[in-house]
């Protein structure tokens, strides 16, 4: 999956997300916010355990950025997402991931000890291919 990024800036994104997750808040402040964001989404994670999906978002983030690294661990797991999310199973609307990476970017900003100008855009520009490749996979 081609990202359009430099292996400087992946490397940059790589630093950036590695410093975001060894924040013991990361994942509880994302869950909090994203709930807040829409109701549906607060329905959808209604019987959630939030504790072990802060796991599982943690580890997806990682194979996501070894997905934007063109990793085949990573484009399966995109792949296995998209299935899960999609009209068949889970059902997720395309709409929700645009607040789910507004969300993202929101605590990355909060978390990221090494905030810079750029890392915003960088961090969409990894994660919005990936994104709009479950959405086209899953046809939400």
């Amino acid at each position: 999956m081609e990202v359009g990024l430099t292996p400087g800036d992946l490397d940059r994104f790589q630093r950036s997300l590695e410093r975001c997750l060894a924040d013991a808040t990361f994942a509880s402040r994302f869950y909090a916010r994203f709930l807040l964001a829409n109701e549906e989404i607060a329905e959808k994670f209604a019987n959630t355990d939030l504790k072990t999906q802060g796991t599982v978002l943690k580890r997806s983030l990682y194979l996501v950025m070894r997905a934007a690294h063109g990793l085949e661990d990573g484009l399966d797991h995109l792949e296995r997402i998209a299935e899960s999310h999609s009209h068949r199973k889970l059902a997720i609307p395309a709409h929700h991931y645009g607040i789910w990476l507004d969300t993202l970017i929101l605590v990355m900003r909060e978390t990221e000890p090494a905030y810079e100008d750029g890392l915003e855009e960088l961090w969409r520009a990894v994660f919005q291919p990936c994104i709009d490749r479950m959405v086209g996979a899953s046809g939400s």
